[in-house]
């Protein structure tokens, strides 16, 4: 049911001024982005569907308001598109013009709420934490609050007249999919260019991992392809050498903490970024964040994803799209976090598939005395033990 609202109308409670017949609603939302509307309908309601108006309409997070702001008409129907209502607060202006300091996010938020030179109709919300530094600079009420989202790597959740800016949005609800079997009408956008699979790690003084005879120079992820990706790369080291007895110790701690880095850089990038785009609804799937864990046999990898983009029917109530993945752009390392399988470290990786081959010269790493062998098998020997009692395998 799309009804109309006056301009002023704060509660949203009634079916307003009317109940809109539309040919077509749909609400497109994605995260930290575009929550909007678009309707077509007869101009039998010309009178109402005019900019300014309040449009409320059905989403999967309830009933929600959308302002018009632009209005096509023809003799035959008008089409009309509306932002949801968070987003007046990019006209609201405060008081003053220029401001920095440090502040509690929560504290802030009420700071710019109560700064504002038209009171605000909104309520602003947080369950970040920690103080930060901001500088305002001509901002809108909405810049701030994307201030507060940018320094926290938030997520903003509008509803109604409410702005929230979580931590974590992320629900796992056991959600799988594979691609390549039985969803075969899902698109994918894969990028390959920041892939790597093994590493040269370079660090202090271009010191290497090389160690002596049979140790080799790079490291390699669990996860690997038909054909190689692998790259130099350079490392920062905060290793000062006057706290070690000797150089051999000293070159032994930057050649430990190159393996650790350079683990977690292949552990990190050694999956593509990848968007999946599906026409319909999986199962439990009911809002922004919800986890999907793909198995895409395309390029033979099982991903944690998650809902980034959707495009709902108000009319039918149902999904007319879906995208997820492990990438968006403009969203600050928002899914750094590939899946269990691929981004974590290699150990949490080969917890999720314990039988994965892992190839010769990789390296295990375990707080317990425990040879990696034991577990998924091949010849490991002792490489290094490290201050924290970490033991380093290495797979021969």
């Amino acid at each position: 049911m799309i009804k109309v609202f006056l301009p002023t109308e704060k509660e949203f409670e009634t079916n307003g001024e009317i109940v809109i017949d539309a040919i077509r609603c749909a609400v497109k939302n994605a995260i930290n982005g575009d929550f909007s509307l678009e309707m077509t309908c007869s101009v039998d309601y010309n009178d109402y569907v005019v900019c300014g108006n309040i449009l409320c309409a059905p989403t999967p997070q309830g009933d929600q308001p959308f302002r018009i702001y632009d209005v096509e008409k023809n003799p035959h129907k008008i089409t009309a598109k509306a932002k949801h209502i968070t987003f007046d607060a990019e006209n609201y202006l405060l008081d003053f013009a220029n401001g920095s300091g440090t502040l509690y996010p929560t504290a802030f938020l009420e700071y710019i709420n109560r700064r504002t030179i038209l009171e605000s109709p909104f309520i602003l919300e947080t369950d970040t934490t920690g103080y930060f530094e901001y500088v305002i600079n001509g901002d809108t009420l909405h810049d701030c609050i994307k201030i507060l989202c940018d320094k926290k790597n938030g997520y903003i959740v509008r509803d109604k007249w409410k702005i929230k800016v979580l931590g974590n949005i992320s629900h796992d609800k056991g959600i799988t999919i594979e691609y390549g079997k039985n969803m075969l009408d899902m698109s994918a956008d894969y990028d390959f260019s920041n892939v790597v699979t093994t590493v040269f790690p370079i660090g202090n003084n271009n010191t290497t991992i090389y160690g002596g005879s049979g140790v080799e120079n790079t490291i390699s992820s669990v996860v690997q392809y038909d054909i190689p990706y692998a790259k130099y790369v350079r490392f920062d080291q905060d290793i000062d050498a006057s706290k070690y007895a000797n150089i051999n110790e000293y070159i032994a701690a930057v050649r430990a903490d190159l393996r650790v880095q350079g683990q977690n850089y292949v552990d990190k990038y050694c999956t593509p970024s990848v968007n999946y785009t599906l026409q319909g609804r999986p199962e439990k799937v009911s809002d922004l964040g919800d986890v999907i864990l793909v198995r895409d046999r395309r390029i033979n990898i099982e991903i944690s994803t998650q809902v980034i983009a959707y495009e709902y029917d108000a009319i039918g109530l149902k999904y007319n799209s879906l995208e997820f993945g492990n990438f968006v752009d403009g969203l600050k390392d928002l899914f750094s976090r590939v899946g269990e399988v691929a981004s974590n470290t290699t150990q949490d990786a080969l917890r999720n598939y314990p039988k994965q081959i892992y190839p010769v010269g990789s390296y295990y790493t375990s707080s317990v005395n425990i040879s990696p062998g034991q577990f998924f098998g091949g010849q490991w020997r002792v490489y290094s033990t490290t201050e924290d009692s970490k033991t380093w395998y290495r797979y021969a």
